[in-house]
């Protein structure tokens, strides 16, 4: 893959597809989806999920990603809910999650306002990476 496509949607036709989880249910379990993910080594993981801007996670959903990022104990996990704001048409290319603005984070067992009003999902995550040693000249490119 072309590093200029890393990213990027390769898919779109697919991208739109509704997704029944209907018959996947055990009681009042059944499955989430995780907007994206982002690993580091194997000792970095960060999650992220986009909420329409004011709308909170469901209480089924908090709690999966709760216990998700509550029992990765070899590396460091945060967890981002990103705000995005409710559009009648979405984007062309999509909806871009690195200037989606943090609302709150997760890291070990406890939630977070972010460090800065405002920061966006890339300066987050470009923020944490420092604080683990993982700088980069991507990094600088914001």
């Amino acid at each position: 893959m072309r590093d200029e496509d890393r990213g990027k949607i390769r898919n779109k036709k697919y991208i739109s597809r509704l997704r029944d989880f209907s018959g996947l249910k055990w009681d009042k379990i059944t499955p989430t989806d995780i907007d994206a993910f982002v690993e580091f080594s194997g000792r970095l993981f960060i999650f992220i999920e986009a909420k329409i801007k004011g709308t909170e996670l469901e209480r089924g959903q908090k709690l999966a990603f709760e216990r998700l990022g509550d029992a990765i104990t070899k590396g460091e996990s945060y967890f981002i809910i990103a705000d995005q704001e409710k559009t009648e048409k979405e984007p062309e290319d999509g909806i871009d999650y690195s200037i989606l603005p943090v609302r709150k984070y997760r890291y070990k067992s406890k939630w977070y306002d972010p460090p800065q009003h405002g920061i966006t999902v890339k300066e987050f995550i470009i923020t944490v990476r420092k604080k683990y040693g993982f700088h980069s000249i991507y990094d600088d490119i914001v």
